[in-house]
């Protein structure tokens, strides 16, 4: 009986195991705007990742253009804005279009640069997870949400 208990726990040892494995989300990647086309979700105007959209942190220098679009539904830990950065706009589409949803899940939006970025927000802006604006400029003709912690 001893054994039987023992095969058992092992058993549900190892199936846990397994789930923890399985649930792990793959790493997040970080990349670099480069332009030269204006749409956020067109892996070849990034550098850094191979030739991928981030999900980590996206990062902007000095590339151009500086106004940048959403094609697709979007999910990134922060936006950074690097001390050299010129000012950019982010646009999130709205109804007039399909409407997106960007969901900023890790420190939200960082900005080193002098100029505050401006979001268009048609569609709508999500901050998670203790997510912040920094000092953004938005201009919301839709949707904005602050869950778990995020700050304005």
């Amino acid at each position: 009986m001893l054994s039987v208990v023992r095969w058992r726990k092992s058993a549900l040892l190892a199936n846990c195991a397994a789930l923890v494995v399985i649930a792990t989300p793959a790493g997040a990647q970080d990349a670099t705007w480069a332009g030269p086309g204006t749409d956020w979700n067109n892996g070849a105007y990034w550098t850094g990742n191979g030739g991928s959209v981030p999900t980590g942190t996206a990062i902007f220098t000095g590339a151009t253009p500086t106004i940048i679009g959403l094609t697709a539904d979007t999910s990134i830990g922060t936006i950074q804005f690097d001390a050299g950065a010129p000012a950019h706009i982010l646009t999130v589409p709205g109804p007039s279009a399909t409407p997106r949803v960007l969901n900023l899940t890790g420190q939200g939006i960082v900005n080193n640069s002098s100029f505050a970025p401006q979001f268009i927000v048609d569609g709508a802006i999500h901050f998670r997870n203790g997510s912040t604006a920094a000092n953004a400029r938005f201009g919301i003709h839709s949707g904005i949400g602050f869950w778990d912690s995020s700050s304005a």
